[in-house]
């Protein structure tokens, strides 16, 4: 017999400053396209790389700013302008538990 599935539900930590590190246990991350910056300090973003002749396409970014205004971004493999493609917004999954209210139609047979 198959392993039953194993159904996911958004991340929301606990309450309070900390948590214990096994309340991910299973988690998946991933980051997704978003039309403004999680934090307009550190933003992260994806440019691209328009030039036919390099190989580079996509770079992603990691910034820091403080105060200081958006540079212009440079490709890594021929030194062209990059064109801003967008940015990108981190998102945690957890494995359901059947006592969850989200996830309790998920387990009825």
């Amino acid at each position: 017999m198959a392993d039953k599935p194993i159904l996911y539900q958004p991340f929301k930590p606990p309450a309070g400053p900390c948590y214990p590190l096994s309340v991910l246990d299973g988690a998946i991350t991933y980051q997704i396209p978003s039309s403004a910056p999680e934090d307009v300090r550190y933003p992260k973003g994806e440019w691209y790389c328009q030039n036919p002749d390099c190989v580079v396409r996509e770079v992603t970014v990691r910034c820091k700013l403080y105060g200081e205004a958006m540079p212009t971004m440079r490709c890594p493999g021929c030194g062209k302008r990059l064109k801003f493609h967008h940015w990108l917004r981190h998102e945690t999954l957890v494995p359901c538990k059947e006592e969850t209210l989200l996830c309790q139609r998920c387990f009825r047979p």
